[in-house]
């Protein structure tokens, strides 16, 4: 699911990291410059450690801290690094 530049902000990021919770066949969201900060990142967090289907996140040109993306990259586990853009 590709979107881009759509200002979805934190209560996006929020919504569809409910979606994500039950996801079983979207396995790439891309979300560069969409104004998510930290809050829509951290709900974003707990969703990639229930979701296992997802295995590419483009969510670069946001508001997410370093610390958050540390998060991220934990929350996302196992699954290729290289599929993981954060804007570092």
């Amino acid at each position: 699911m590709q979107k881009t530049e759509n200002n979805i902000g934190d209560e996006g990021a929020k919504a569809l990291a409910e979606l994500l919770k039950t996801n079983t066949t979207l396995v790439k969201l891309c979300l560069p410059t969409n104004k998510i900060g930290d809050e829509g990142a951290r709900m974003m967090c707990e969703s990639l450690k229930i979701n296992t289907t997802l295995t590419r996140l483009v969510a670069d040109n946001n508001n997410i801290g370093d610390a958050m993306k540390e998060e991220l990259r934990r929350a996302w586990g196992s699954r290729d690094e290289k599929e993981l853009f954060l804007d570092d």
